[in-house]
């Protein structure tokens, strides 16, 4: 970033019958890989647009179809071979970016047993292996084997047993290891990848009028790089960074060690940067 004062590009790939997502409920459609320069927009009928951000001025942009919904979200994988999306009617799709250019469908279509079922975030592990799926109405985060060919996959389904709360959102730690999932009781479960017939541990400190905002970003949880460390944000302000070196055991949790607290504030995205070494939250 050379130049914050400069004019912003304004990326375009507008057709009559085709416009950006604007609406409020689809808030998740657009995302940027981690090493290579491309970012990801996602258009209401559903065409995936991949922008070269290398290029002094963006005018171009890979077109990737196969989704007949409004895409709700978007990640690509850390190598950024994969990119994931997760679409309104219930479906997710992953498309293979080492032949996009000329294999614009996805490669992979994973549909849920009930359809209809918004898919509001997806999230795929940094070795590939994983893709989770998102599913705030029936409660549920899937977990799809993406090195699996076979057609008739069928996913990893975790739930909770504990009352009717909604899962928002989900991300991995940097050693896939952990999935954290992030409810509407202000809770985070950790799923252990590794054995994933044990219970999850949760993370939990009570606060008055406070939920996880799943509504606004798929940015709400995130792992530091280095892993060291899990954040979260609140809807009454309040960014939570949990120690994760805490975990030595199943049975162990991790500290809740540091609060922010800026209760006129309404966070909606927060991230690491690539060091670690800072946490940056974006409030409305």
């Amino acid at each position: 970033m050379t130049n914050l004062f400069a004019q912003p590009v304004t990326l375009s790939q507008r057709t009559q019958d085709e416009s950006v997502q604007s609406i409020p409920e689809l808030r998740n459609n657009i995302a940027l890989s981690q090493d290579k320069p491309w970012l990801a927009s996602a258009s209401r009928g559903g065409a995936i647009h991949l922008w070269d951000m290398a290029a002094h001025n963006p005018t171009h942009a890979i077109t990737l179809t196969g989704v007949i919904s409004p895409v709700l979200s978007l990640e690509f994988s850390a190598e950024n071979r994969w990119l994931a999306a997760g679409a309104l009617d219930g479906s997710a799709h992953l498309w293979d970016l080492t032949v996009a250019g000329s294999a614009s469908q996805p490669v992979r279509r994973y549909e849920q047993n009930q359809p209809d079922q918004p898919v509001w975030d997806v999230a795929l592990s940094p070795d590939g292996h994983w893709l989770a799926t998102v599913t705030p109405v029936d409660s549920t985060v899937r977990l799809w084997d993406v090195l699996e060919t076979n057609g008739d996959m069928q996913p990893v389904e975790l739930t909770r047993t504990d009352g009717v709360v909604h899962v928002w959102a989900a991300a991995f730690s940097p050693d896939n290891r952990w999935l954290a999932t992030a409810w509407s009781d202000r809770s985070v479960l950790l799923w252990d990848t590794t054995n994933l017939g044990s219970a999850p541990i949760k993370l939990d400190k009570p606060t008055d009028a406070s939920t996880i905002l799943g509504l606004s970003s798929n940015d709400i949880i995130n792992f530091s790089p280095d892993g060291h460390w899990l954040a979260t944000a609140l809807e009454e302000g309040i960014v939570r960074l949990w120690d994760m070196t805490a975990i030595d055991s199943p049975a162990a949790t991790p500290a809740d060690t540091n609060e922010f607290l800026e209760p006129n504030n309404r966070f909606t995205a927060i991230a690491f940067s690539d060091d670690s070494r800072y946490l940056a939250m974006v409030s409305i």
